[in-house]
């Protein structure tokens, strides 16, 4: 199993200390490989340790914030902007706010 593919384990873990043990395992496994972009992932996960350790607490990601910031950024683009912050506060909640037109 490769250095990448080990990593998925990583989201099976319920614990932050094993998460944690089995982490610093994986990065000394990661850092040792001769493949740049692997070691330059684990760097970067490295840095981000303690929100990883987070999302292994609470399981909880704001993947859905972030696509609704997309959607409205959609909106703002296709727009080519908007004279009044009204207008674009209406068209945020016409196609972000789930309303049902039809009774």
């Amino acid at each position: 199993m490769g250095v990448r593919q080990a990593f998925q384990s990583f989201w099976l873990f319920t614990a932050k200390t094993a998460a944690r043990a089995f982490f610093r395992k994986w990065l000394r496994k990661a850092k040792a490989c001769a493949l740049w972009p692997i070691t330059k992932v684990a760097t970067v996960l490295a840095k981000h340790l303690p929100g990883l350790l987070s999302y292994i607490k609470h399981s909880v990601t704001n993947a859905v914030t972030e696509g609704t910031n997309s959607k409205i950024q959609m909106i703002k683009s296709c727009a080519r902007g908007f004279r009044f912050f009204v207008n674009y506060h209406i068209a945020i909640l016409f196609h972000c706010g789930k309303l049902d037109l039809h009774p």
